[in-house]
């Protein structure tokens, strides 16, 4: 191989740096690779440092032939962990010898060393101990020169042929374009290309090569496989997007923390304020009249209560959110605890002179679920479809089922709630409100519905707010699965106790 052939290819070579030294480690040739890793120029190098002052652990003698793990300064001063690779050059190159510097972790060079032919050309190992496939062409764009990498991917007769022709059944016909771009324009040109037969990705670079008078004489090829690279960045790119994700949840989160802090504080604020003022009046007026004593010691009372009603509600909700919730999975009834719940609130529609309209379709409907936590799921729904009721209003319960799921119905005929809202019921501190009525002392504690929606959740179930068959009311749906699709496994059952809805 010619001297100007030589240096042409090896200032092509991409991601390493490769050099000629000569005995005394002078640095003879300096290349494009190496400006683009350590920084320096040319007309720094060359004549004026040895390759031992670049690598200072080389000391004053150059090591043997062979590949080494070397510490190298960059011209900006910071130090770079770089591969060695020296091999002595002959042929028309005799006296000189080549030091190729890459960055780790690549692939092993020194496998490429030790499997070698001995008998090769020296010229010729230059080549094969590079991972890239390179191709020499002449200006007509026949394949003069190709290293083992090339043969071994484009086949063992590659020599002599058209280059285009050589590699159109492993590229797509692009390449074709590139290399006549190239001889066309003497630029140079970088391609990234996916090979259908492997699905592999690799990375063309194609350079005009000149001789000493800047004539056009030919091209190099080097083809590098940049599969890896890619999924690496894909890979990175993907953790990044779940980082992002994952920063917004935590955003979210703790944006819920904060809104739920503040709506418990408030909650717990109300009740303890009425319990105190109202403590405080009985206290500085011990003389207050028996009437108004009882009128202050019943709103104490319903305050006290209201407060333990919604701690209670504070805990189950924390228990179930944090996945340490009892649960206690039986086969059971639903139509019979659908029926329960109707018993235990028959006096609150006796009070309101209501109309139940109560219908169990398809009969009775065993399935596996903590019977009280659904018990206490329907005691809910149905006490607001009570509580917002009109005087001698109407409630209407519906159930049905098949082999696959149980689903309840719990309509009213009171206010309604607006479609925007539907699903804003279920939110933390939400309450269901009637503009026309003053508020109640005794109305829930805003976590009803969320509680009851995580708990049919838990069970593989879904709680709705549909639209009502009778409008201006609400109509809320249950719907489990048949059976249970998280089976008793699912449930963790420990020594906490399951309220009891009656």
């Amino acid at each position: 191989m010619s001297v100007s052939l030589a240096h042409n290819v090896l200032d092509a070579l991409p991601d390493m740096a490769p050099c000629l030294i000569d005995g005394d480690g002078v640095i003879t040739a300096w290349y494009q690779g190496g400006r683009r890793l350590l920084g320096y120029r040319a007309e720094d190098l060359v004549g004026q440092r040895r390759l031992q002052d670049l690598i200072p652990e080389l000391a004053s003698t150059l090591p043997a032939p062979g590949c080494y793990t070397v510490t190298a300064q960059h011209s900006d001063g910071h130090d770079l962990r770089l591969e060695l690779v020296i091999e002595i050059l002959g042929d028309d190159l005799s006296g000189l010898t080549l030091a190729l510097l890459r960055g780790l972790p690549d692939n092993e060079i020194t496998a490429r060393l030790t499997s070698r032919d001995d008998n090769a050309s020296h010229s010729d190992d230059l080549f094969d101990v590079l991972e890239q496939a390179v191709i020499i062409a002449d200006i007509d764009g026949t394949v003069l020169r190709a290293n083992r990498q090339a043969l071994r991917l484009y086949g063992p007769y590659l020599i002599g042929k058209e280059i285009g022709q050589a590699m159109r059944h492993r590229c797509d016909p692009s390449l074709d374009d590139a290399l006549r771009r190239v001889l066309a324009r003497f630029s140079p040109m970088t391609l990234e290309q996916r090979l259908p037969s492997s699905n592999r990705s690799v990375r063309v670079t194609i350079r005009p090569l000149f001789n000493r008078h800047r004539q056009m004489r030919g091209l190099s090829l080097i083809e590098q496989d940049v599969t890896d690279q890619r999924l690496l960045e894909l890979e990175i790119r993907l953790q990044h997007q779940q980082l992002q994700d994952r920063g917004q949840r935590l955003r979210s989160h703790d944006q819920t923390r904060r809104h739920w802090l503040t709506a418990v504080s408030h909650e717990l604020r109300t009740p303890l304020t009425s319990i105190r003022s109202y403590s405080e009046l009985l206290l500085a007026y011990p003389d207050t009249e028996a009437s108004d004593r009882r009128e202050f010691l019943g709103i104490i009372v319903q305050e006290s209560e209201r407060l333990g009603r919604l701690i209670n509600d504070i805990l189950d909700l924390a228990h179930i959110e944090s996945g340490r919730m009892a649960w206690h999975p039986v086969e059971h009834d639903m139509t019979a605890s659908v029926d329960h719940v109707v018993e235990v609130l028959r006096p609150q529609i006796k009070a309101k002179n209501l109309s139940l309209s109560l219908h169990h379709h398809d009969g009775p409907c065993p399935l596996i679920g903590d019977r009280d936590r659904l018990r206490q799921v329907l005691l809910n729904i149905c006490s607001n479809a009570i509580k917002f009721s009109p005087q001698d209003g109407t409630v209407i319960i519906d159930t049905r089922h098949d082999e696959r799921s149980f689903t309840c119905c719990i309509e009213d005929d009171g206010p309604g709630i607006p479609d925007e809202d539907r699903e804003l019921v279920f939110d933390f501190f939400s309450r269901r409100t009637d503009p026309d009525q003053p508020r109640d002392p005794n109305s829930g504690t805003g976590l009803g519905l969320a509680i009851s929606r995580q708990i049919v959740q838990h069970h593989g179930g879904e709680l709705l707010c549909d639209d009502p068959h009778q409008p201006p009311g609400a109509r809320f749906t249950l719907r489990l699965p048949r059976p249970v699709q998280a089976e008793t496994a699912r449930f963790e059952s420990t020594s906490m106790p399951s309220p009891d809805p009656s």
